[in-house]
């Protein structure tokens, strides 16, 4: 398995993986059948200077980062799993009384671990549908014991989708078309308080059910993809007030940004915001079925560059100010992208199936680099350059010592090559 653009760390049974940075540190959390395994890189060069950490933790289904007090969370079955930085070994959080049936499936985190939202395979019927949420002791991992009051809107209601805003005291959940943003709060107990009413990000902005959802690191914007492949994003406000007013007279949706998948199977821009027909279940599903692109995992980034993973196993990256995305050319992944994570600057980006993790640098100098040191070359042929480079506009010699520094989050593609 090579790439010049890739590390990738094969493991069987993968099921989610989490870029964390914090402090200047670049790890990489990847849950498999074998465990939890932790590889820490050097942010500048991608390099490990040290061996991965792995935890024997069979079973996880998801992980969840807290970055302000650098430990995540594990959910593995009907538990949950806090590892910190110098923990010999994960521990339980303890009081979280679920049943053996509650097995947990998707998890998130506020900012510093003191509240976790999870879904799970709890019978959507109850009073709080298919969501759990706690208030979480870090220190001593232990959850308080509260009687959580949930808002009449989550009843009976299977939700998709979850995730914290970063930096904000805000949830966002997905059921189907609907994408609501909630306030969540402690009260005098210490106990989670969740507004009584969400608010909605307008339907127009991402037309369709939404597959996959992603913030940048601030917490400032919001990415979508439906059905159709339409990647959509909502800029929200300093305080739930200012999200509130945005959201409900539309200056938050960024239209121009929207792109969609054509019939070839890669993305087009599109500049207006005419909606799907969803009105029409035929209209719709016919829509669905002629599409070539599923999305199945996105990751945004505060430099605006947006990651896509589809149920095929292909990458592609969504720069700024850009109509066209980029093929990140690989046959690493040959099944369902599951995560994306990626860093505040956009440079670096985690994928994962079902049997690997990749780490990618998206860094352009990097790219051209590594490509040169993979072929081990002094410079590309003409057809090497057409198969390596294909996006850089220009006659650029990748391999020249005197080549111009470019931009460093400039579209490139980039091929596999075999020897």
């Amino acid at each position: 398995m090579r790439h010049p653009l890739g590390q990738f760390f094969p493991a069987s049974g993968t099921t989610a993986s989490q870029l964390l940075q914090s402090d200047g540190n670049l790890q990489i959390a990847t849950a498999s059948a074998d465990g939890l395994i932790i590889n820490l890189f050097e942010p500048s060069t991608g390099r490990r200077p040290n061996a991965a950490r792995h935890f024997s933790l069979p079973g996880i289904a998801t992980i969840a980062w807290a970055p302000a007090n650098s430990l995540f969370y594990a959910g593995q079955n009907n538990t949950i799993k806090l590892i910190r930085r110098g923990m010999a070994e994960p521990v339980d959080v303890q009081d979280l009384e679920l049943t053996q049936s509650d097995e947990i499936t998707a998890m998130t985190t506020n900012v510093d671990g003191s509240i976790i939202a999870a879904l799970s395979k709890l019978n959507s019927k109850s009073s709080q549908g298919n969501i759990k949420i706690w208030a979480i002791s870090p220190e001593n991992a232990r959850a308080r014991k509260c009687s959580v009051d949930y808002p009449l809107k989550m009843a009976g209601v299977k939700t998709q989708l979850i995730a914290f805003r970063p930096k904000h005291a805000e949830l966002v959940t997905v059921n189907g078309e609907i994408v609501n943003i909630w306030t969540v709060s402690l009260n005098g107990q210490g106990c989670p308080v969740l507004s009584a009413e969400p608010k909605l990000v307008p339907g127009e902005a991402y037309r369709g059910e939404i597959r996959a959802i992603s913030f940048d690191t601030q917490g400032n914007q919001l990415f979508m993809a439906n059905f159709a492949g339409v990647i959509s994003s909502a800029r929200l406000g300093a305080t739930p007030a200012q999200t509130e007013t945005a959201l409900a007279d539309g200056s938050a949706i960024n239209f121009s940004a929207l792109a969609s998948s054509d019939s070839m199977g890669n993305f087009v821009g599109v500049i207006s915001s005419v909606p799907v027909d969803t009105t029409s279940p035929q209209a719709a599903a016919a829509f669905e079925d002629d599409s070539t692109i599923n999305i199945s995992a996105i990751a945004g980034s505060d430099s605006g560059v947006v990651a896509l993973g589809d149920y095929k196993g292909k990458l592609y990256i969504l720069y700024p100010g850009n109509k066209l995305t980029v093929p990140l050319v690989q046959d690493v992944h040959s099944s369902t992208i599951t995560s994306l994570s990626m860093s505040a600057d956009g440079r670096w980006l985690t994928s994962s199936d079902a049997n690997v993790t990749a780490l990618w640098d998206l860094n352009l100098d990097s790219w051209a680099n590594k490509a040169c040191t993979f072929l081990n070359n002094s410079s590309f042929t003409p057809a090497e350059r057409l198969k390596f480079f294909k996006a850089v506009e220009g006659e650029v010699n990748p391999c020249s010592k005197s080549r111009p520094l470019n931009n460093p989050i400039k579209p490139l593609q980039v091929s596999n090559h075999a020897n």
